[in-house]
């Protein structure tokens, strides 16, 4: 990727954003390992309570969908980093701070998971 960027600070700060788009890809990375983990733990666990398991299912259809849109929003810094020109509008910062919240929620989310599973093998 070869940037074309005149204003230096501009593309600092694109490469920043840039940066942490490909941060949110190893935290779902992560996610992925913890999901197969847990799954296959409550296999294994006769006293699995079944929100845990929807909770899990769904975790992995957020995951998958907020995978999809990191790699869209990734795409659009790549184009402001290398085309000449390219105009920047406001719905990038929305974007970063949505995608930012999500990621956040997904990382709780997975917390809460293996905390509710946690408990229910203490009380078996």
């Amino acid at each position: 990727m070869e940037a074309l960027i005149e204003d230096t600070e501009l593309e600092f700060e694109l490469q920043e954003i840039y940066l942490t788009g490909k941060q949110w890809l190893a935290d779902l990375a992560f996610l992925d390992n913890e999901h197969a983990f847990l799954t296959k733990l409550l296999a294994g666990e006769k006293n699995a309570a079944r929100h845990i398991e929807e909770g899990l299912h769904s975790a992995m259809l957020e995951q998958h969908d907020l995978h999809k849109d990191i790699l869209h929003f990734i795409n659009k810094i790549e184009q402001l980093i290398v085309v000449p020109g390219a105009v920047i509008g406001l719905s990038l910062i929305d974007d970063f701070i949505s995608l930012q919240i999500r990621v956040g929620d997904a990382l709780l989310a997975m917390k809460d998971l293996k905390l509710a599973f946690t408990g229910i093998r203490r009380a078996a």
